[in-house]
């Protein structure tokens, strides 16, 4: 698993500050999923594994938790926490006080999330 390549020649090769966000379709720990059968340990690893590897820490939210849902009935819905932010120290550096926003999620569309820091350009 990696971001369009090995995550460590990336790495290795990127030293400036840098950022990956947006649906990565993909669970870091078992609580960002309710419903549905559960996720495997090993798929969550080697996502954690990608981050630790690139030297990303999560960059934080606020807003709504789960990012997709699916089913209408209560008994039926899954929801999962999908769409993170994580950044090198480089960036965070640089953006001490950004954090990721979920946005109300309408049904038919779907909305990006989208990156708001405080302070910037103060």
């Amino acid at each position: 698993m990696g971001f369009y390549g090995a995550p460590i020649v990336i790495e290795r090769t990127l030293t400036h500050p840098w950022l990956v966000c947006g649906n990565f379709n993909e669970i870091v720990y078992s609580f960002e999923k309710n419903g549905g059968v559960p996720r495997g340990e090993k798929r969550m690893e080697a996502f954690q594994t990608v981050f630790d590897e690139c030297r990303l820490l999560d960059v934080g939210f606020f807003g709504l938790w789960f990012t997709w849902e699916s089913g209408n009935l209560p008994e039926t819905n899954i929801g999962e926490m999908l769409d993170r932010g994580a950044a090198n120290t480089e960036w965070f550096s640089i953006f001490p006080h950004a954090r990721i926003q979920h946005p109300i999620q309408i049904r038919i569309i779907v909305l990006c999330s989208f990156i708001q820091s405080r302070g910037i350009g103060r």
